[in-house]
């Protein structure tokens, strides 16, 4: 008999507990993160919950509604742990404070980084509204620059393209680990190589957006 939606849910790596519903949007996370939009199984999500595609189907009426579940999700879940951004005495503080919370919140959840990379290039999963789910995320970057740079901190330039180069670089450091070669693979749990990162992060950031003679604001 399959599980209810309040029961203990069986899977093929054993027992775990909590709603059906949750069990499914994390299974899909797993899918959707190794697979894309295209690629992921509804029958391999359902396998990895322990239930049937009518059972699945009862919860999401489709791959796409299923999808759209997941991405809210993960959104959801990162902008909840937001820090307190206006507390902080300078934009470039801001910004370093968003951006270490982005890098922790992916290398703690590395399948929504890689769903989040993979909507880059798929047009397939969000091409009439790409930011339905993650306007907040990219509002919350965008208006610190903005900002900074109308307070005169940070140089003039497009917040798109600052987003281009220092978010997607955190995407791209915990997604390509594996990606360079057998003798070019990381780690990213080491917190050596995440102080690494993190620290020629705020290089980057200095380098493109601080006036030549102000870049302590991006101290350390």
């Amino acid at each position: 008999m399959e599980s209810s939606s309040r029961s203990q849910v069986v899977t093929r790596g054993g027992v775990r507990s909590g709603s059906t519903r949750e069990d499914l949007l994390e299974a899909a996370e797993r899918v959707f993160a190794r697979h894309g939009f295209a690629g992921g199984s509804l029958d391999e999500v359902a396998e990895q919950v322990g239930i049937r595609r009518p059972s699945l189907l009862h919860h999401f009426r489709s791959k796409r509604e299923l999808y759209d579940a997941v991405e809210q999700r993960i959104f959801e879940a990162l902008n909840e742990g937001l820090p307190e951004l206006d507390a902080a005495n300078s934009y470039a503080e801001r910004l370093m404070r968003l951006l270490r919370h982005w890098l922790t919140f992916m290398i703690n959840r590395p399948t929504a980084a890689r769903i989040v990379l993979r909507n880059s290039s798929d047009l397939i999963s969000r091409a009439d509204n790409p930011v339905e789910f993650s306007g907040r995320t990219v509002e919350s970057f965008t208006t610190i620059i903005d900002e900074g740079v109308k307070s005169g901190e940070f140089r003039p330039i497009e917040p798109i393209m600052a987003l281009n180069i220092l978010g997607f670089s955190i995407l791209s450091f915990v997604c390509n680990a594996d990606q360079f070669g057998t003798k070019r693979k990381y780690d990213i749990l080491d917190s050596r190589l995440q102080a690494e990162f993190e620290d020629n992060l705020r290089r980057a950031a200095m380098a493109i957006l601080m006036p030549k003679h102000d870049q302590s604001r991006f101290s350390q």
